[in-house]
């Protein structure tokens, strides 16, 4: 069954994840990696037009936000993510906003690993 794609379901998601053993856990990381639109659709429910949003992700923050993920559930972590409630009907814009504390600009040597953070936020144009 997949999970719905909110704060409640990715929580729900990778709590889950965690309990696996780590056979199984290495599976959904590679998974992650190899193919992260695919592993997305696989493991969540979204609208068609969230579908289209991911088959059309460019190949670069798929790649980047992909290797983020997997280098924070390798280190036993849960991705922070939050995502807001979509406003009622009417315009607006979604933004995606990606942190990865541990590129190597942000990185200091000999920190441990911290995790990468996903933020989904709505406003008006």
């Amino acid at each position: 069954m997949k999970s719905t794609f909110d704060n409640a379901g990715v929580g729900q998601f990778q709590y889950k994840f965690l309990l696996l053993p780590l056979s199984a856990r290495a599976t959904l990381i590679h998974s992650v990696r190899s193919n992260f639109p695919l592993f997305l659709l696989d493991n969540f429910e979204f609208s068609p037009s969230q579908q289209m949003e991911i088959q059309n992700m460019s190949a670069a923050f798929a790649s980047e936000v992909s290797e983020g993920i997997a280098n924070t559930w390798e280190s036993g972590q849960s991705v922070i993510f939050q995502k807001d409630a979509k406003p009622g009907e009417g315009e607006h814009v979604k933004d995606r906003v990606y942190h990865n504390p541990n590129s190597p600009t942000q990185r200091q040597a000999g920190t441990a690993w911290l995790p990468v953070s996903i933020y989904i936020r709505y406003h008006l144009p």
